[in-house]
């Protein structure tokens, strides 16, 4: 049995269905558009090896959402013992060397960067979904579903877990409602308005500096701490699925790379 991410288009009740079947690491692909509910045969699909499946998939779904698609209720259906994917498509930071200007630059925030494990997660009433970095479904913590279900409405909610912590930063639907195209100004409002909504223990805001004194002093701190390293993210941006190919919105600096790097050049002048 396959698994089918879909997209519905925002006025109509057209889809965009991609049906992926995967055995002994190569799958085939459907690339199909029409009516929701139709059953629409393209074709004998074409067998390709799986990893480049999913990078097709992911670039399909990034095409539709920078149309104006939102992802559709039905997240994924799959076949005992085969690789989960969903049509959730985490946003991916972009590495950076220098951050002189973005710690200069009104228009970005700064947060911590926390070594642990990406983490996201659907919740729906009483059922809930966790999905990873790439997008496939994965198991939550005991203390962090607790907390999960302790919060009030139904929401899609991004972050780092660490242990049974999971450290959230972004918000991507509330209330049935796809808020990923709002600034992130204003999707923090929201999230922060979410997690005042109930009393747990498994779920913390990442701070969040603005301003370039402030964040100054904060990287600092971080850094003589020993903290992994920093992300800047763009305060009135969008949330994009993937990692944008240059440049960007978000980008994310290690302290421990930048450090090995500098000590590598110092190695070379001598």
């Amino acid at each position: 049995m396959g698994t089918t991410l879909s997209l519905q288009e925002r006025t109509t009740d057209k889809s965009s269905p991609v049906q992926i079947q995967e055995s002994n690491g190569e799958g085939v692909r459907r690339f199909d558009c029409g009516n929701m509910g139709d059953v629409i045969d393209v074709g004998p699909p074409r067998p390709v090896p799986f990893d480049s499946l999913q990078s097709d998939c992911s670039k399909l779904i990034r095409k539709k959402l920078n149309i104006g698609c939102k992802h559709a209720a039905e997240v994924v259906t799959c076949g005992e013992g085969r690789r989960r994917m969903t049509a959730v498509r985490p946003q991916l930071l972009f590495p950076v060397d220098d951050v002189k200007l973005l710690l200069s630059d009104n228009a970005f925030y700064m947060q911590p960067k926390h070594d642990g494990k990406r983490l996201l997660i659907h919740k729906n009433g009483s059922d809930m979904a966790g999905f990873n970095r790439n997008g496939n479904e994965c198991e939550i913590p005991a203390n962090i579903r607790t907390a999960a279900l302790a919060l009030r409405g139904d929401f899609l909610v991004d972050g780092e877990a660490v242990g049974d912590m999971l450290h959230v930063f972004d918000i991507l639907e509330l209330e049935q409602s796809d808020i990923r195209r709002i600034p992130y100004r204003d999707r923090l409002v929201k999230l922060l308005n979410l997690l005042a909504s109930g009393q747990q223990a498994g779920i913390r805001w990442v701070a969040t500096i603005s301003g370039p004194a402030a964040k100054q002093m904060v990287f600092r701190q971080l850094r003589n701490t020993g903290a992994e390293g920093v992300v800047f993210k763009r305060i009135r941006a969008p949330y994009l699925p993937e990692r944008p190919e240059s440049g960007g919105d978000y980008f994310k600096y290690k302290f421990v790379e930048a450090a090995s790097e500098t000590h590598a050049k110092k190695l070379v002048a001598a």
